[in-house]
């Protein structure tokens, strides 16, 4: 039976051209915006499409906060992004377009070069054999043409070598493409479309084009599809298409916006336009250090300390260990996740994994390049996402090339499930972390990832900081004394559920089953007096479990005292 397949709906377009008037175009839009994504309400607020623009530096804020000019520079530069892609698309589909049957037909026309030249070559030995006296006449001249005519070969033999290696090569990564794109999201109805793949396919075709030396990578998908997720609800399908001086009479005056609402909106959001805006946003995202995370081809001998200074979130010296692992940039950046900064947040947990020989580098690898796509649902993404790209932008220390929010989060998941790590071997803790569970409200990870920040800045300025009390995470000890409470009490609750009536009175039995216990004091009073009046009528594992109980909170009760 096949499954159902999730529908992706647009959303209302009168509720999204009032956000998109009403949030970000007031006076407050900056403030409001850092708000919005560190308190996850940018999903309430309608304004994602928008607001990733301006996190990634596609749309600039202007000094000045009048909205006929905000207005009058983002036009300016949707309009060039929108032409430059359709350049890109001309260079690179339309004149080169890489299909199967140009590349048998290159195939083919490199062999017939190939023929001719042997021909040519074999019809020029016979007739210098019949004409021996000609050669030794002009021998001087033979030789010299011969050697015109080989370098002349040999150039078109290179030539064609190269044009036919260069288009398997586009051939491959175009497939490859396909076939990533078509194995993403398989369960929502948008990745069955094929005019949806195919647009999605030639943003990262073009963009292979324009970046041989990183190429196209799997993840880079996951990427791309996160983008036009969050995008897709906020664009709409509109025939009529303005000229720049149409738009820019219409926000000539705020009179003239209040108008021309519905126009404007539909040109910034235009759905014909969606794989141009889409594509600089990717490009942005990929310029700002995300690429790195994609180079393979990179020598690990050459590494620098000073080259990584970029990815550091403590600024400290940090020495590469040897390793047989290939130390590509991705590799030093998980290495420096766990080795220098989960090892200065949490020794506990560090040393743990240490002696377990986890190789985190297997689990943050995906992490990072697909910014946690793998590990959540798209919408958890998304809030993730709004907090890597607002503390981007909002970064006072200009030292966040890379999106050093992205390790932050990465730490917070790892130290959020801390105590059941501690617990675990080394085949479980892989389990968990390469296959997270859910989390119930995702901002929790946000918000976790911003207190690390701030743990991280005291650790700078020489303060000492105990993990536990910074982030009020109980002790592997607390934890387990609290387990072992509630498994007492939750079995003398039982207990006390089933008891006969007759066994005391109701107006205590009703006291006793409906107590909220706020103190170990209160806890060991109760079952203490509950034991001592009818601990001769309790089975033997009540009994057992209830004395173990009354222990158990009086060895806490003088701990404390």
């Amino acid at each position: 039976m096949l499954k159902q397949l999730i529908e992706i709906k647009k959303l209302d377009f009168h509720l999204c051209k009032k956000s998109f008037f009403d949030e970000i175009l007031t006076e407050n839009f900056l403030n409001n915006f850092e708000s919005y994504s560190l308190r996850g309400l940018v999903s309430k607020k309608n304004i994602r499409a928008t607001i990733w623009k301006i996190f990634l530096n596609i749309f600039p804020i202007p000094n000045n906060k009048n909205i006929e000019n905000i207005l009058c520079n983002w036009i300016e530069i949707i309009i060039s992004y929108r032409k430059e892609y359709h350049k890109l698309c001309e260079k690179y589909l339309d004149n080169q377009n890489v299909t199967e049957e140009s590349l048998l037909q290159s195939k083919n026309n490199n062999d017939n070069t190939n023929n001719d030249n042997n021909n040519a070559n074999n019809n020029n030995t016979n007739k210098n054999n019949n004409d021996d006296e000609n050669i030794n006449n002009e021998n001087n001249n033979n030789k010299d043409n011969t050697n015109n005519d080989n370098n002349i070969n040999t150039n078109k033999d290179n030539k064609n070598d190269n044009k036919k290696e260069s288009i398997n090569i586009d051939f491959e990564t175009k497939k490859l493409i396909n076939l990533d794109l078509v194995r993403t999201y398989q369960d929502l109805n948008l990745f069955h479309d094929e005019k949806i793949l195919t647009q999605l396919c030639n943003i990262l075709y073009i963009y292979y084009k324009e970046n041989l030396d990183i190429s196209y990578k799997q993840g880079m998908n996951e990427l791309i599809s996160v983008f036009f997720l969050a995008f897709y609800p906020f664009y709409f399908s509109n025939n009529k298409k303005y000229t720049k001086e149409e738009l820019l009479q219409f926000i000539s005056t705020k009179e003239n916006i209040i108008l021309h609402q519905n126009e404007i909106y539909y040109f910034f959001h235009d759905e014909d336009e969606i794989a141009s805006d889409l594509y600089f946003i990717f490009n942005s995202l990929m310029k700002n250090g995300i690429d790195d995370l994609y180079i393979i081809n990179f020598n690990g001998d050459n590494i620098k300390n000073e080259d990584y200074k970029k990815y550091e979130l403590f600024q400290n010296e940090f020495v590469l260990e040897e390793t047989d692992e290939i130390q590509t940039i991705l590799n030093c950046r998980c290495t420096l996740i766990v080795k220098e900064k989960l090892k200065k947040l949490d020794y506990e947990l560090f040393n743990h994994l240490q002696s377990i020989n986890l190789n985190c580098n297997i689990f943050l690898q995906r992490w990072l390049k697909c910014i946690f796509n793998r590990e959540f649902d798209y919408e958890d993404v998304f809030i993730l996402w709004d907090g890597i790209f607002s503390n981007f932008y909002f970064d006072k220390n200009n030292k966040n090339y890379g999106f050093k929010f992205i390790d932050l989060i990465a730490l917070g998941m790892i130290i959020r499930i801390r105590d059941t790590l501690l617990l675990c071997d080394q085949n479980d803790c892989f389990i968990r972390l390469f296959k997270y569970s859910s989390i119930p409200d995702i901002n929790e990870l946000v918000v976790l990832a911003q207190k690390l920040n701030l743990l991280i800045e005291d650790i700078n300025k020489g303060k000492k900081k105990n993990i536990g009390e910074f982030l009020e995470i109980p002790s592997l000890e607390q934890k387990n004394n609290e387990k072992t409470f509630n498994k007492y009490f939750n079995k003398m609750k039982g207990f006390l559920k089933n008891i006969k009536n007759n066994f005391y009175e109701k107006d205590n039995q009703k006291n006793v089953q409906n107590l909220e216990i706020n103190t170990n004091e209160e806890a060991f009073n109760i079952l203490d007096g509950v034991y001592n009046k009818y601990s001769g009528n309790m089975t033997y594992d009540d009994n057992l479990a209830m004395y173990n109980a009354i222990d158990f909170l009086r060895k806490n009760i003088n701990k404390s005292n």
